[in-house]
């Protein structure tokens, strides 16, 4: 229902059907996967039961709240798992039907696609008290579980960063056109070129947020009232370009490679650098409440994604391919509920969101510093792998005969089974003049067959078997 298949091919032109999957998921399909309208009640669920438990943990009722967040993130997870088998796709997507009545009651009809996902949440609720409850397995254990999905915060920072750094080496890698050799070095010409770069954004950032909480915002009183920030930039900024200096200095003699390192630098150390000045922003100008949320939002929503994309590529690599594209969303949703459960206890711990969002920051930051040289040696091993298959395919094909070497050679046989075939015709020739100038052993013999045992008796055509 819903879904319009093409004759022939048998494949659908639904834009949540499951993709191929041979192919890595990209990160604007993911999009249009975890937006797509059919499945939006999902989305507008989280952003309400969110809210809703981060006041309720905020109250002094974290454990309650830190359940609840449990409890979604569990139920959508096993919506996940049975997405692909039976009719769990069609309870959790809108058919495309319009349904009749006021838009009303088509907005509370919409989520209806909700309930399997909150059936599954009870369930999931129902076990987590199970085991961890008051009469649980193991006792009440309840009162651990907001500083465990506290301590879950640090973990999505991380798989953030990383997430980040496999899809950045994805990118940059399809850009990569045919080898060529270049001249080694270049790397300290090129480095200083980002860091400037990167340094005239990060002035002028600073200045529009000096501007927009109404300090000084001329560039010496800019450069003093953040002088401790830029020697920071300046610091890391160093610290990254000594850890990649081996690898980037290996790259420098190939050019695509030297693209490579270039675009990698410049991007990964603009994202390092927008989270440290992200930090600098929350300790030392104070944003207000609203861009806070709004922060906020925009990292989960960015870290979920980011995760999302890492377990999809992956799993189409893989043969069990738990994470597609058909089950991305519930997978995502079920990252968000965990994300904002750990969100919530973090405020709860350092009571402030703003503690929440520099540790977070941070974290990912300190993450691409350092998978920086991990990724560039893992690319130029991935090249040097490929130049030596090239190289071994090159070898063999070099040595293989030519076409016209392959024709010579073919004549040369059959010139060689010619004058073979001729010496036997001779010497055949020979022969039968040999044999008929000279009579062979037996010629004047007489032969004949010989007699046999009742050879001249007259057989019937029946024969009379008697018992």
């Amino acid at each position: 229902m819903g879904e319009t298949v093409a004759e022939g091919d048998g494949t659908t032109n639904d834009p949540v059907a499951p993709s191929n999957l041979d192919e890595d998921a990209s990160l604007l399909g993911l999009l249009r996967v975890l937006l797509h309208p059919r499945t939006l009640p999902h989305v507008a669920l989280l952003g309400a039961l969110g809210v809703l438990l981060h006041l309720l943990a905020g109250g002094g009722n974290e454990t309650l709240s830190s359940i609840g967040y449990l409890s979604l993130a569990g139920g959508y997870g096993l919506t996940a798992l049975l997405t692909p088998f039976g009719p769990v796709k069609r309870w959790t997507t809108l058919d495309g039907e319009q349904a009749h009545g006021s838009a009303l009651k088509r907005l509370l009809m919409s989520f209806r696609i909700c309930v399997f996902p909150l059936v599954m949440a009870c369930l999931a609720a129902f076990l987590l008290l199970l085991v961890l409850g008051e009469n649980g397995l193991l006792g009440d254990q309840t009162d651990v579980l907001p500083l465990a999905l506290a301590a879950c915060f640090v973990l999505w920072a991380v798989l953030q960063g990383r997430s980040f750094s496999r899809w950045l080496n994805a990118a940059l890698s399809s850009k990569e056109t045919d080898d060529e050799q270049r001249s080694r070095g270049g790397t300290v010409r090129s480095s200083s070129v980002i860091f400037f770069l990167l340094l005239t954004v990060v002035f002028a950032l600073l200045v529009a947020f000096e501007t927009i909480a109404g300090n000084n915002a001329d560039a010496m009183g800019v450069v003093a009232s953040n002088i401790v920030f830029i020697a920071v930039f300046a610091g890391v900024f160093f610290l990254a370009w000594r850890r990649t200096q081996p690898g980037r200095m290996a790259a420098s003699s190939s050019a695509h490679l030297y693209g490579f390192t270039v675009r990698w630098m410049l991007v990964s150390q603009a994202f390092v650098s927008w989270h440290l000045l992200t930090v600098w922003r929350h300790w030392a100008l104070a944003p207000q409440q609203g861009m806070l949320l709004v922060e906020e939002l925009f990292l989960m929503m960015f870290t979920v994604i980011m995760a999302i994309w890492a377990l999809t590529s992956k799993s189409f690599k893989s043969s069990l391919q738990l994470v597609s594209k058909e089950n991305a969303l519930p997978v995502g949703l079920a990252f968000g509920y965990a994300y904002a459960g750990s969100v919530a206890m973090m405020t709860v711990v350092l009571e402030d969101v703003r503690n929440v969002m520099m540790a977070g920051h941070l974290i990912v930051a300190l993450t691409v510093l350092w998978m920086q040289p991990k990724v560039l040696n893992e690319r130029l091993a991935h090249v040097e792998a490929s130049s030596n298959v090239r190289r071994i395919v090159s070898e063999v094909v070099a040595n293989a005969p030519s076409q016209d070497g392959r024709e010579q050679e073919v004549a040369s046989l059959l010139g060689d089974v010619g004058s073979v075939a001729n010496v036997q015709a001779n010497s055949a020739t020979d022969s039968n003049d040999e044999h008929t100038a000279e009579p062979s052993i037996g010629a004047h013999v007489a032969w004949s067959a010989p007699e046999v045992l009742a050879d001249d008796v007259a057989w019937d055509d029946e024969v009379e078997v008697v018992d």
